[in-house]
C-alpha cells in the first residue's frame, strides 16, 4: 500500500510539474495577466486584514483568541486558498464541464486514476501568491506567539489535514457530476463561505453556523485547528479539534474514492 502510495505521489508531482510549465509559458506571454492576478491578490488580502485589524484593535481578546491570533485564521486560510487553487479546484471544475457534455472519455482511457488525473490537470501559477500571502502573515506574527517545535510540527500535519479535507470534499462534489446536472451551485456555495467565514475562528461562530460550516462545508474546522496548533497554549481551540480534523479529512477523502467509484460505473461516455 505505501508503495502505490508513494507511486501515486510521485506521479502527481510530474504531471503538476507538466501543467506548472505549460501554464508558466502561458504567463510568460501575458505578463498583464499575472500582473494583474498578483495585484488582485494583494488588495484581496489588504482588504481582509483591514477588516480583522479593526476587530483586533478594539479588543484585547475575541473569544481567546488575541490580535496576533486573529490573523493566523487569515494566513492559513490563504495557505490552504492557494494550495487548492494551484491545481485542484481549476481541475476539477474543467472536469465537471467534461462529465456533463460527454467528453470525460479523455480521461477514462489514460492510464492512470480518473478520480486522481482529474484533480491534477491543470496548474494555476498564480494562485501561489495566496500560498505566499498566508504565510508572510503567519511569519509577521510569529514573534508574538508562544510557538514551540512541538506546536510547529502540530501546525504542519494540521494544514496537510487540512487541505486534504478540502480536497476530500471537492472531489466529492466533483464526483456527484456523474449523477447530478449541476453541481455548480455547491462549488459557488463553499468559494463564498470559504472568502467570507474562513477567514474567522469556529469559536466566534453561534454554534448553528458552527455546524453547517463544519459538518456540511468543512470550513471553520479546517481553518481553525492548524491556527490554533500554533499555539504553544492550545487554549482557543479543543484538543479534540484535531482529532475531528484528522478524522474528517480520512472521512471526505474516503467518501469521494466511493463516489467517483460509483459514478465511474455510471459513467457511459459521449459516444453513446
Amino acid at each position: 500500500m505505501i508503495k502505490s502510495l508513494t507511486a501515486g505521489l510521485v506521479r502527481w508531482a510530474r504531471i503538476n510539474r507538466a501543467s506548472a510549465r505549460a501554464s508558466l509559458h502561458t504567463l510568460v506571454q501575458y505578463r498583464s495577466d499575472l500582473l494583474a492576478s498578483l495585484f488582485a491578490s494583494i488588495l484581496s488580502a489588504a482588504t481582509a486584514l483591514i477588516g480583522i485589524l479593526v476587530v483586533a484593535l478594539n479588543t484585547e481578546s475575541l473569544n481567546g483568541w488575541n490580535s496576533a491570533g486573529l490573523i493566523l485564521p487569515l494566513g492559513v486560510h490563504y495557505i490552504i486558498g492557494g494550495v487548492v487553487g494551484c491545481s485542484l479546484a481549476p481541475s476539477l471544475g474543467e472536469t465537471v464541464e467534461l462529465i456533463r457534455d460527454g467528453s470525460f472519455d479523455y480521461i477514462v482511457v489514460q492510464p492512470i486514476d480518473a478520480q486522481f488525473y482529474s484533480g491534477a490537470r491543470v496548474f494555476r501559477a498564480d494562485a501561489v501568491a495566496g500560498v505566499v500571502t498566508g504565510v508572510v502573515l503567519i511569519l509577521a506574527v510569529a514573534s508574538r506567539l508562544d510557538i514551540t517545535p512541538a506546536s510547529a510540527a502540530m501546525f504542519l500535519v494540521t494544514l496537510v489535514a487540512a487541505s486534504l479535507c478540502v480536497a476530500g470534499w471537492q472531489y466529492s462534489v466533483a464526483g456527484l457530476a456523474f449523477t447530478l446536472i449541476r453541481v455548480d451551485a455547491l462549488f459557488i456555495a463553499f468559494d463564498q463561505l470559504y472568502e467570507q467565514a474562513g477567514r474567522w475562528p469556529v469559536n466566534v461562530f453561534p454554534s448553528y453556523l458552527r455546524g453547517i460550516l463544519t459538518l456540511i462545508f468543512p470550513i471553520l474546522l479546517c481553518v481553525s485547528a492548524p491556527a490554533a496548533s500554533l499555539s504553544a497554549t492550545g487554549t482557543m481551540v479543543p484538543r479534540g479539534a484535531v482529532v475531528a480534523l484528522l478524522c474528517t479529512a480520512v472521512g471526505f477523502l474516503a467518501l469521494s474514492r466511493l463516489i467517483w467509484k460509483c459514478g465511474l460505473r455510471r459513467y457511459v461516455g459521449g459516444a453513446n
